[in-house]
């Protein structure tokens, strides 16, 4: 039946193994762009006090821009 035939067809695609070659190309290629340090600093979970000043620091009486920000 065409219900089975299209299961299969999709399952052998999608459930088979990956056969990529890992390799470090885009490592050589792309230079890092953010420090280490940097990156500890952005992926930090804000603080009470970070989220407090963000949402209070915001004009309220104020319209986005013309790129709507």
């Amino acid at each position: 039946n065409l219900e089975n035939m299209v299961l299969n067809y999709f399952s052998s695609i999608y459930a088979s193994e990956n056969c990529c070659v890992q390799n470090d190309i885009i490592s050589k290629t792309v230079p890092p762009l953010v420090t280490i340090k940097d990156n500890g600093f952005l992926t930090n979970i804000p603080t009470k006090s970070d989220v407090h000043s963000a949402v209070f620091g915001v004009n309220g009486d104020g319209v986005p821009g013309p790129n709507g920000f």
